[in-house]
Order: C-alpha cells, then structure tokens, then sequence
C-alpha cells in the first residue's frame, strides 16, 4: 500500500481541541501529529482503539496552508517521516 498524508500547518491548526477526556486541550495541529503517529507506527489511541503499525507500507507527507509542500516523499523509512511530522 501507498499513502500520502496531507497535513494542514495553517494558522487555524493552532486552535485547541480535546484529544483525550480528563486531559488538558492540545493544538489542533498537535493531534492530528498524533494521530499521524498512531496510524504509521501503531499504538494505543485516547480512547483505547488499538492501532497496528504499518511497517510494510510506502508512506509520504505533503504539508499545506497557502501552498502544499513535499516534507517526505514515500518511504519506508517511517522514523524519519515521523520526525518529519513531528517538525511541523
């Protein structure tokens, strides 16, 4: 499987929004980090779905607000593209 996420980095991405119940409010943007995360490397989500990593899987990351922008073309390679997310 191939897939390229596309994350939106605009301004409104700052707005705060609940990612899990009793826990303080995060950045639009710093969810949806997380579940990027949650989707590529596998792992418990806020409420308890277990997600499965997607080692075998050819995966790619455009950024946007204006314009979009290649940050990690398709890869295998999902440490870097996970660090690519997380330098949004």
């Amino acid at each position: 499987v191939a897939v390229v996420m596309a994350m939106d980095v605009s301004n409104s991405m700052s707005e705060p929004v609940a990612w899990a119940a009793g826990q303080p409010a995060v950045s639009r943007l710093e969810a949806a980090r997380r579940a990027f995360n949650l989707f590529v490397a596998g792992g418990d989500g806020p409420d308890g779905t277990k997600f499965e990593p997607r080692p075998s899987d050819l995966i790619g990351l455009v950024a946007f607000s204006a314009v979009p922008e290649t940050r990690c073309p398709l890869t295998f390679n999902h440490s870097v593209l996970r660090d690519r997310v997380n330098e949004l």
